[in-house]
């Protein structure tokens, strides 16, 4: 791994969906561990193996969460199944097996009306297992996949995204960490990387 002697702490295997990788995903975290670095995998959990709990190799797991709607969430993430069911099983079993969680919202007109009770389930969700690391709400951009498409139906004023987000940092209790991403691929705290043409490059944006 290129970062061994980079001052990064921990990796990241997003993408895309990591799982969907050719490659041995929980080999490749074993071997991040084994350097030192925390390593987390985020994920829209559909191609997830059996016991995939279990694996020590990765420090933390990142899963979205859109609603406490069933219907809400699913229109945001239209995967062919119910996903918002698979997505509470993930994070049931992950809670059981006392792994670290991440739960990521992207901030929409669709959802952002029912953050107050998304966060409250988190809350309860967090009381219950004790192993909610973050909550993490990002604007919608409009850039890749989702955001080039339905960014300008879907996109809240920035004013109204930070307003949302100050009132859940306020009223929710402090079990676990609020943050407020407006545009990741410019966050100050982590740079993306891609493998292209056989070699690990900065992403463009």
């Amino acid at each position: 791994l290129p970062f061994k002697d980079s001052g990064v702490e921990g990796l990241i295997f997003g993408g895309g969906e990591p799982t969907l990788w050719p490659g041995n995903l929980r080999a490749l975290a074993g071997e991040a561990r084994d350097l030192g670095f925390s390593v987390q995998i985020g994920t829209h959990a559909l191609n997830l193996p059996h016991g995939f709990e279990t694996w020590n190799e990765v420090t933390r797991w990142v899963l979205p969460l859109e609603s406490v709607d069933q219907g809400s969430h699913n229109r945001l993430r239209p995967t062919g199944i119910n996903h918002h069911a698979l997505i509470q099983g993930r994070l049931e079993a992950l809670g059981l097996a006392g792994r670290s969680v991440t739960v990521s919202t992207v901030v929409t007109r669709e959802n952002m009306a029912g953050l107050p009770a998304l966060g409250q389930w988190l809350s309860e969700y967090a009381g219950h297992f004790g192993n909610l690391h973050a909550w993490h709400l990002y604007r919608l951009v409009e850039k890749g996949r989702m955001g080039s498409v339905h960014g300008p139906g879907l996109q809240v004023p920035l004013k109204d995204y930070r307003q949302a987000v100050g009132d859940l940092k306020i009223g929710l209790s402090g079990n676990f960490h609020i943050f407020r991403r407006e545009n990741m691929p410019h966050s100050r705290e982590v740079d993306f990387f891609a493998f292209r043409e056989g070699e690990l490059r900065p992403a463009p944006f």
